[in-house]
């Protein structure tokens, strides 16, 4: 085995948010053109499989052959009111690393920007959060409420709420 195949094999360190930015940096390059993807939709809160994202819920998984994995939701309202957008990102060992979410709603002209780091036990190493307005994108004052319920939290692909076949 080459020093560099012993080196990619090696799991990121997942107490270091630079490494986890690099790992997350490296699925999103190659998750749009992942061999592995599969579309779900969502009606009511039943996910299935979709050969289209046309809903007001959808999820897509792009799995690398590396097996690291990338999970995208988008939601909106009915109305339209608001929209929300997660991206979870998982090791090859199926672990959470990092969670990016935007929240946007025209109730409080808002958009809600966070991103949460995970180690490799599942406990948060840390989390940015931005409130900005959805006009100007320039931060809101301390205290503005957006109405933004929390993001469901999968710390490992076998706990997303997908049919069980090749996670």
């Amino acid at each position: 085995m080459t020093l560099a195949l012993a080196l990619f094999l090696l799991p990121p360190d997942c107490a270091s948010r630079p490494s986890i930015d690099a790992a997350v940096e490296r699925i999103e390059k190659t998750a749009g053109d992942a061999p592995s993807q599969r579309f779900f939709r969502s009606p009511g809160n039943q996910w299935t499989n979709a050969r289209n994202r046309e809903s007001l819920a959808t999820a897509t998984i792009s799995r690398l052959p590396s097996g690291e994995s990338r999970v995208e939701f988008s939601s909106a309202s009915d109305s339209g009111d608001w929209v929300e957008y997660s991206y979870y990102f998982y090791d090859r060992r199926g672990r959470l690393l990092r969670l990016d979410r935007t929240y946007n709603t025209t109730f409080a002209n808002s958009s809600r920007l966070e991103r949460s780091y995970f180690d490799c036990a599942g406990r948060l190493l840390h989390k940015d959060q931005q409130l900005l307005s959805l006009d100007t994108k320039k931060p809101l004052p301390p205290g503005t409420e957006d109405e933004a319920q929390p993001a469901p939290l999968y710390l490992t692909t076998r706990q997303l709420p997908f049919p069980r076949s090749r996670q």
